[in-house]
């Protein structure tokens, strides 16, 4: 899942991250990204975490990811 987040995420954000990063996406954002970690999380239960001083935000894919949770997440940023 973490080559598929990639490329969904790809389409609307520089991806920050080595491609071979485990199961790790870092995106670069606009705005606050700290407030945007936490509207995500309140408005559409989105788990991603703030890297602080960078305008970025991680999400962790795996195993555990389904399609429809990549579906949730880049209809939440948009």
């Amino acid at each position: 899942m973490n080559a598929r987040a990639r490329e969904l995420l790809a389409e609307r954000f520089e991806i920050v991250t080595a491609r071979n990063q485990g199961t790790l996406v870092t995106v670069r954002v606009e705005g606050d990204s700290s407030e945007l970690v936490r509207r995500l999380y309140e408005e559409h239960q989105v788990v991603v975490r703030d890297v602080p001083g960078h305008g970025w935000i991680r999400v962790s894919c795996g195993w555990w990811t389904s399609e429809e949770d990549l579906r949730r997440l880049v209809g939440a940023l948009a």
